[in-house]
């Protein structure tokens, strides 16, 4: 055991003992000297005291009597004492009777001497007599030595702390040996037996031996703890061996079985390889077919848009010109007809680009109220040939104008409404409009569509929002339709970040709810009132929802009205209530118009039914009806129709939002492009009607001849054409130097969202796809031409 010695415990332990005793020790020596010194200094005095009080009586009489000789002899026995070194006698009139004096001399420790005792110390002694004590008789003067003293006091000081010294060292000694005996050797010997043990070789468990006189003691606690260390280490190496022992069982067990599923793992990454080889060869196969469906969808909406762009076009030139009531009812059940059509591609269209991710929303101003209104106004006459009430209730404090996408609002609402009246065989259609919530940035619109029809059961909910998905099998069978409809209305008022919702039960009706969040505009428009509204007062008499919607509106523009009932018979109400107080009646039964004329002949009546419905002027002169009104309900028709029938002006009317401008510009020049004989037909038509001049070419060759001899103020260029197509003959178009800067707008029957890009990286500025109404057509040309225009005049005054 290479331990060193001062690193020993006994040492460390004799050490500290030691160290404490000698302080100790050191401590008791000083305290012993300061008594020593304190005795010297007094002994001192006393000793001086002791040598005058015997000399004092005989120096007496020498100074009485004046003998020199005595008292010479006298002073000279008193400097033989080792302390004194002056001797002096002197009389009563100060006169010097004897002295004697001898140096002081040179000792190795005078210093230390010197400084506890003093150098020198001095006495006077008055001398007098015993029977005279107060004579004077002169003075004994003695200089005291105190190294004679001092030095005594040192030796004895110095032999004090040398035998304290040595105790402590002979203690210390002692001590270090006894340490050693009982502790130290011991610990050593226990050290060496732990030194030479190795638990993992014993196949039994050791045990350390216990130090002679120490098995009760701390050391035999510390012998006896260690070995039942010992034998809990020889257990847990035992159980470690064993579990060992099993660990390379079982590691052999596991190679092998590793090695099996290495085997088995790479026939299944072949296989896998396999699987992936086909997984690829199916998604490259999935993609062609993609693409094979994309352009089947282009080349379908291409060839159904085109014939049913001519279809629609020719229809509406028609309804344009001079016809009787039934050619214009025939045609526009036609028209409208056409346009179901165009919605039922356009739902298919879109389903297409939700799944391929290419639907673009627009975010434009627009007039929530006239999109609704459209879209109810769309399906009316549906609703009149299954013979339902279909109401539309549009709150008032819906603006007259908001940001959003209007044609997917109204796609929205046509297909819901489409599935209203289809599902419902008698009763009511009613769609609603209100603010649900509004914020800083937009408003809440909550639009919802109620029926009375056969309902939906609670299975079915979810699963009618499947693509080509209906309640059940007897329902496509009974009702017909492609199961697209509500699909694609969730589709796009998630899109649109709202939502769509159902609330139904079979038999009970549904009510389908969207709930859309609308941008605000820059500037928010709210309808303009004619005032005098307030002073004419209005009576009610319709079905419970006309008469609500009725009621909103009045509340809104502040018009005093009364409602009266169906359940009560007419003619009392009317007596009760003045009729003569009042200045118009709105009714929605033809045959309760004598009871208003009787009651007050003054009264204007007006008459609110369906387009269908309406009567003819004959009829309506003898009914005594001052106006019909159609419906369902248009708000600025309610509006416009009051102001004529109490002879207001019509300068304040309700403001409107139109997409199509009023028309500024004088008549241009247009360049129409289109293979299609009867598509050249429907836009030269559509365009001359609006009041400009227009050329035509078939295709892209022609085309590039005509601007070469003409200056164009528009070019409308249909996409696909024979010899040379619109994407070609736009960008050559752009290298004609009067024809750079002059718009040209794709008009085809490509409706998907890379169409309308393709279009523009060609070098066109604008889409218009087919089919397409004449306010489209309008809009698109007082658009570009009119910047067109600007543009042109702006030149010369930069110039």
């Amino acid at each position: 055991m290479n331990i060193k010695f001062t690193k020993r415990l006994s040492y460390k332990q004799a050490r500290n003992t030691v160290l404490v005793a000698f302080l100790l020790g050191l401590m008791l020596s000083i305290a012993q000297v300061t008594l020593d010194y304190s005795y010297e200094k007094a002994f001192i005095d006393a000793q001086i005291r002791s040598i005058l009080d015997i000399t004092r009586n005989p120096a007496a009489r020498m100074a009485y009597i004046i003998d020199h000789e005595l008292a010479q002899e006298l002073v000279n026995g008193l400097l033989k004492s080792p302390s004194v070194i002056g001797v002096e006698l002197i009389d009563s009139n100060a006169n010097v009777l004897a002295s004697a004096k001898e140096a002081m001399f040179d000792a190795p420790y005078r210093g230390i001497s010197d400084f506890l005792f003093g150098k020198t110390r001095y006495y006077q002694e008055p001398l007098t007599i015993d029977y005279n004590p107060n004579e004077l008789l002169g003075y004994l003067n003695l200089e005291i030595d105190t190294y004679a003293i001092g030095s005594s006091f040192l030796q004895r000081s110095l032999t004090t702390l040398a035998t304290g010294f040595v105790r402590s060292l002979v203690l210390s000694v002692i001590l270090l040996f006894l340490f050693y005996s009982t502790l130290t050797k011991p610990l050593v010997s226990l050290i060496k037996a732990l030194t030479r043990l190795n638990p993992e070789d014993e196949k039994n468990a050791v045990q350390l031996p216990y130090p002679k006189h120490h098995e009760d003691d701390e050391i035999g606690c510390l012998v006896k703890t260690t070995n039942q260390y010992l034998q809990s280490l020889h257990s847990n190496l035992t159980r470690r061996q064993e579990a060992e022992a099993q660990l390379r069982h079982y590691l052999g067990q596991l190679e092998t079985i590793v090695d099996q599923r290495t085997g088995e793992l790479r026939r299944t990454n072949e296989q896998l390889q396999t699987s992936n080889a086909m997984l690829e060869r199916a998604r490259h196969q999935a993609e062609q077919m993609a693409e094979a469906r994309s352009a089947f969808l282009a080349s379908m909406s291409h060839e159904i848009r085109t014939p049913l762009n001519g279809v629609l076009g020719m229809i509406g030139l028609t309804l344009d010109s001079e016809l009787n009531h039934e050619q214009q009812q025939q045609l526009t059940i036609a028209y409208n007809s056409g346009k179901v059509l165009v919605e039922l591609l356009n739902d298919i269209l879109d389903l297409s680009k939700f799944e391929s991710g290419k639907l673009l929303l627009e975010q434009i101003e627009f007039d929530l109220r006239g999109t609704v209104e459209d879209a109810v106004n769309l399906h009316s006459q549906s609703a009149n040939e299954k013979k339902l009430a279909l109401e539309c209730d549009i709150a008032p404090e819906i603006p007259e104008n908001i940001l959003g996408d209007p044609t997917r609002i109204h796609q929205i609402i046509s297909n819901l409404l489409s599935n209203a009246i289809k599902f419902t065989s008698k009763g009511f259609v009613q769609l609603s409009v209100q603010v649900a919530d509004e914020n800083d940035q937009e408003f809440i619109v909550a639009i919802n569509i109620k029926d009375s029809g056969i309902g939906i059961s609670k299975e079915a909910q979810e699963k009618i929002f499947q693509p080509f998905s209906q309640a059940n099998v007897d329902i496509t069978r009974k009702f017909g339709g492609t199961g697209l409809g509500l699909a694609l209305c969730r589709n796009l008022s998630e899109a649109m970040g709202g939502h769509l919702k159902v609330s139904s039960e079979p038999s009970l009706g549904s009510t389908f709810t969207v709930i859309l969040p609308l941008a605000k505009p820059e500037h928010i428009f709210r309808p303009q009132v004619n005032p005098q509204l307030q002073y004419y007062q209005i009576l009610l008499l319709c079905h419970d929802a006309l008469q609500q919607t009725l009621c909103n509106h009045l509340d809104y523009w502040g018009a005093p009205y009364k409602t009266l009932s169906y359940q009560q018979p007419l003619v009392p109400q009317l007596e009760q209530i003045k009729p003569h107080l009042y200045s118009c009646v709105i009714i929605d039964r033809a045959a309760d118009a004598n009871a208003f004329i009787n009651a007050n002949d003054d009264m204007s009546i007006i008459f609110a039914t369906a387009h269908q419905d309406m009567l003819d002027k004959e009829t309506q002169q003898i009914l005594g009806i001052s106006k019909q009104l159609q419906l369902p309900l248009r708000r600025n028709e309610l509006y416009s129709t009051l102001l004529q029938v109490f002879h207001l002006s019509s300068q304040t009317t309700v403001e409107e939002i139109s997409q199509v401008p009023t028309s500024t510009f004088e008549a241009m020049h247009i360049l129409v492009v289109e293979d299609n004989h009867i598509n050249q037909l429907v836009v030269k038509g559509m365009l001359e009607k609006i009041g400009h001049h227009v050329d035509v070419a078939t295709q892209g060759k022609e085309c590039l001849a005509l601007c070469q001899q003409h200056h164009y103020d528009l070019v409308f260029m249909d996409c696909n054409m024979p010899v040379m197509d619109g994407y070609e003959a736009t960008q050559k178009l752009r290298t004609i130097e009067h024809m750079k800067s002059v718009p040209v707008i794709a008009l085809t029957a490509n409706a998907l969202s890379h169409d309308r890009q393709k279009c523009l990286d060609s070098g066109m500025n604008d889409y218009l796809a087919k089919p397409f109404k004449k306010d489209q057509l309008a809009y698109m040309v007082e658009k570009w031409a009119g910047q067109h225009r600007n543009s042109l005049t702006a030149e010369p005054a930069r110039a």
